[in-house]
């Protein structure tokens, strides 16, 4: 078996990770598997917009990286800061999350 992957998606072996202060603004890629791509537009710090144009908007907490959607399509989702520009989704507390979206 072949996997492929994009080159935004990967981080050079061997180097950590940067602490996640934050969700950097900008355009995201979200992965769902088999089940396609999606984009997702973080406006700031506190703001995000979905594939439909629908304006939401989300709280951080740094020291755990807990991701709260308080408004807009992702109302209800539990997310999970994974990296600077990388965050991850599912429907319930997970240690996995299946749905991982990279900034672009």
């Amino acid at each position: 078996q072949t996997r492929h992957y994009l080159a935004w998606m990967l981080t050079k072996a061997g180097t950590p990770d940067p602490a996640p202060a934050g969700l950097a603004p900008g355009s995201y890629s979200c992965s769902a598997g088999s089940a396609g791509t999606f984009p997702i537009v973080i406006r700031d710090g506190s703001t995000y917009v979905d594939r439909a144009g629908q304006a939401g908007r989300f709280s951080l907490v740094p020291a755990s990286g807990e991701i709260t959607f308080s408004s807009g399509s992702l109302k209800g989702q539990y997310a999970r800061l994974l990296g600077p520009a990388k965050f991850g989704l599912s429907s319930a507390p997970a240690k996995t999350l299946y749905v991982v979206c990279n900034r672009r």
